[in-house]
């Protein structure tokens, strides 16, 4: 009987003994939560693939998927999540109980958040192109005016060169984007409120023997576009950029916005 009751006393001292340390990892199992969401552009709301989110004061993190959903093991409903992601401002957001959470990230410049004009007038943001577009507002242009619409382009957009014409105010000021591709014709495609107007020379050509060689340049036709009507000017560079318009953009497309009586403020 002395060995049964020893036997015994032993068992329960165990059961006592590890009953605490069970109790302890079943809470600490219950104390962890699954914070499920999604992470997107706070301009475009497009989704965010790798954005990093972890819990505040741990090790515990995880990085979002192709479809910018996530899914992180945290300590509790009052845990603080760390979202970081390149080219965007971090935030920490407090879970206040939530396991189902959207996130939405601004971008950490503003240079990012650029919007252009594109084909059609169509506004997008400059990081999501695939193509070079470069957008002068009208105060630019009207720094420092020249007669000539083409001839306020120089020097303001990179890839783009423009010759003033030689026989002074009022004649061809040449413009071409990213050198010359022709031995002939090497003019953008002027657009002006969706639509295409001839920038080409305007020449008065004589067949008099007395008058020779003596043709008269009296411009191109983008000078006759009023830089005080511009509200901004979109340089699409390249064949992608200028796809939309055909064979005849396919030294890029000079694209006029005109202003609007709409209010701005």
């Amino acid at each position: 009987m002395g060995a049964v009751a020893v036997n015994i006393k032993s068992m329960l001292s165990k059961i006592l003994f590890t009953l605490p340390l069970a109790l302890l990892l079943a809470i600490g199992l219950q104390a962890q939560v699954t914070v499920k969401g999604s992470i997107v552009d706070a301009a475009t709301g497009e989704y965010l693939v790798g954005a990093t989110i972890a819990e505040r004061g741990s090790t515990r993190g995880t990085a979002s998927d192709a479809a910018g959903q996530f899914e992180l093991q945290v300590s509790s409903t009052a845990a603080v999540l760390s979202v970081q992601y390149i080219g965007y401002q971090t935030v920490e957001l407090p879970l206040a109980g939530q396991v189902q959470i959207d996130i939405a990230l601004r971008t950490a410049d503003a240079i990012l958040d650029e919007v252009v004009v594109t084909s059609l007038g169509l506004e997008r943001s400059s990081k999501q192109l695939g193509y070079a577009v470069q957008q002068i507002e009208a105060q630019e242009l009207n720094e420092v005016k020249s007669a000539n619409l083409v001839q306020s382009l120089a020097g303001k957009v990179a890839g783009v060169t423009v010759n003033q014409g030689a026989t002074g105010i009022g004649s061809t000021s040449k413009i071409t984007i990213r050198g010359e591709a022709s031995f002939t014709n090497n003019n953008p495609l002027f657009i002006v409120d969706g639509m295409p107007i001839n920038n080409n020379s305007i020449l008065n050509f004589t067949n008099e023997a007395a008058a020779g060689f003596q043709e008269v340049d009296f411009g191109n036709g983008a000078m006759d576009v009023n830089i005080d009507d511009i509200e901004s000017v979109s340089v699409l560079k390249g064949p992608s950029a200028a796809a939309l318009y055909g064979t005849r953009a396919s030294n890029g497309v000079i694209l006029i916005t005109t202003k609007t009586g709409e209010r701005t403020s």
